[in-house]
């Protein structure tokens, strides 16, 4: 809050940048060590999908702006949905989700997310949430490993941002618990894709 000199500033961001990545490695354990011991269990409160997301991407869009990358949200639902699922653990799965797609993709790429839903019955429905990036992409030998956990593609990006190799084993599990699944799509060197779907009870939708 005092004046800073450029140096200053610089390593004032390394300290606040190190400390997010040590609290959120922190908070991966964390979670993972409760679901080994099975004490994860869904939360269900009500809210607005689409404001939820939009507030996901204020996050990440100085992020995504410092690297120039397009960050684009296409909603089929609108705003006047509400429904009632898990709040807190979706939005934590989706900002690792979008979050990976901002940092794996190189400089001037873009990362789109989409949100729609697909209408059960009268109150019930399932939510799809989607991620796509023009990133470094998967190898299919290693999709099928990519939710295990401790696992991490081996190159220089992901050395770059280091983690626990635990957010999608957490968010596959999540997914499972809540009745939904995390689906990966991706070609090698053209981007990937991340899908949640999950299913939802309605509570407005005007």
């Amino acid at each position: 809050s005092t004046q800073l000199d450029q140096v200053q500033l610089q390593y004032l961001e390394i300290i606040k940048n190190s400390g997010s990545s040590l609290l959120s490695i922190i908070r991966d354990i964390l979670d993972y060590s409760k679901i080994e011991a099975g004490k994860v269990d869904i939360q269900v409160s009500t809210f607005a999908p689409v404001q939820e997301v939009h507030a996901q991407l204020e996050i990440l869009g100085a992020l995504a702006q410092k690297k120039n990358i397009s960050l684009q949200l296409h909603e089929e639902i609108g705003p006047q949905l509400v429904v009632e699922a898990d709040r807190g653990k979706i939005n934590q799965i989706l900002l690792n989700l979008i979050g990976n797609a901002v940092k794996f993709t190189p400089d001037g790429g873009e990362v789109k997310v989409s949100l729609s839903e697909e209408p059960l019955t009268e109150e019930l429905l399932l939510l799809h949430y989607s991620v796509s990036d023009s990133g470094i992409g998967i190898s299919q030998e290693n999709i099928l490993r990519l939710s295990q956990p401790f696992f991490q593609v081996e190159s220089s990006a992901t050395r770059s941002y280091q983690g626990t190799g635990l957010g999608l084993a957490i968010a596959k599990h999540v997914m499972q618990r809540h009745g939904g699944e995390l689906r990966i799509e991706s070609d090698l060197g053209k981007g990937s894709t991340f899908k949640l779907i999950f299913p939802a009870s309605r509570v407005v939708h005007v």
